[in-house]
């Protein structure tokens, strides 16, 4: 699977082992960004993407009540 992912371009970033949360908070971090971002933004390309969620985050780290 690992050389299926790196023929992708796609990096395998292990997890750590006594970090039992990691995924929740991962998936919690993916469901803000399409929830906040994604869903409200018509993308056109990869560029374009890339360039909003630069953005948000900006703003996730910088303006957002936390």
């Amino acid at each position: 699977m690992d050389d299926v992912l790196a023929a992708a371009g796609i990096k395998t970033v292990l997890t750590g082992i006594r970090i039992p949360r990691m995924n929740s908070i991962t998936e919690r971090r993916v469901q803000s960004c399409r929830r906040e971002l994604l869903d409200r933004c018509l993308v056109w390309s990869e560029r374009h993407l890339r360039h909003a969620l630069r953005g948000y985050k900006h703003f996730y780290n910088q303006h957002r009540a936390h």
